[in-house]
């Protein structure tokens, strides 16, 4: 590896659940500039994105796969889900995530040195549409409609409705599981999260821990310790569910994990 010029792209032979990762994030890059282009279409982009993501992900988690769909995961530093978890939230983290260099610049399947694998934490909740539509017996073909025409009469309509109702089902109006509090506790749009740009020498640095003190007005941030994954998961779960607790009071009697996301969230600060 350190014989390679720094910049020089390696490419390697894809697996076959990683050929499925990159022809789909290949479209999801399209969908998304879409997306952003036509505001009034973009749910029609997006729910029909994800028939296609759910039909990528039933392909994958296939038994067929289960060897190349583990090795991927490791690869990427993405937990396999256990037997008590949403089995949708690896995979959802696989196919919306992407390959970034130490600048943040988005790089493909075939990765070139020096890469992370970064997951969308907004982009989790899909993993708890999929089990809805999963448990519904949705084919791919038939989400589009599905997601169109969902409309409960305490849940709501289309995408949020589905979730707040899957969640209720789940008995999560009163609680969360730890999935949930990830959720909540990574959210980059919370009001005690402040976004700095980081230092040159921090760069590789993917997560971690520090302390600081406020003086004459200014922020000082001493230091930065890297974490392992295991160990930043347990702090923002731990974070997720105090958020939860301290903002669920002030929802309606009917909260759902949604309205707590929004209590928390910097908008409705």
């Amino acid at each position: 590896m350190s014989d390679v010029n720094a910049n020089e792209t390696i490419v390697t032979t894809l697996n076959y659940v990683e050929r499925k990762v990159a022809e789909f994030n290949g479209l999801l890059v399209k969908d998304n500039e879409t997306l952003q282009d036509f505001q009034v279409q973009g749910w029609s982009v997006l729910w029909k994105q994800l028939g296609r993501a759910f039909g990528v992900a039933k392909l994958i988690l296939d038994a067929s796969n289960e060897e190349a769909y583990l090795a991927t995961l490791k690869n990427c530093g993405i937990k396999a889900a256990g037997e008590k978890s949403n089995k949708w939230l690896p995979v959802t983290k696989l196919l919306f995530g992407s390959w970034t260099d130490s600048t943040g610049t988005l790089q493909p399947w075939n990765s070139a040195l020096n890469t992370v694998f970064e997951t969308d934490r907004s982009a989790e909740k899909y993993a708890v549409i999929f089990k809805h539509l999963e448990a519904k017996g949705i084919s791919e073909d038939g989400v589009f409609n599905y997601i169109k025409g969902f409309d409960h009469a305490t849940h709501g309509k289309h995408l949020k409705g589905i979730e707040a109702s899957e969640r209720a089902s789940n008995g999560s109006s009163g609680s969360i599981s730890d999935e949930q509090a990830m959720n909540l506790g990574s959210m980059t749009d919370a009001s005690d999260v402040y976004v700095l740009d980081a230092p040159s020498d921090l760069k590789t640095v993917a997560m971690g821990s520090t302390f600081f003190k406020i003086e004459g007005g200014k922020l000082y941030l001493f230091g930065a310790t890297q974490m392992e994954q295991d160990a930043f998961d347990k702090r923002i779960v731990a974070r997720g569910k105090k958020l939860y607790n301290e903002k669920k009071a002030l929802a309606a009697k009917s909260a759902t994990f949604d309205a707590v996301a929004e209590l928390i969230s910097r908008k409705a600060a």
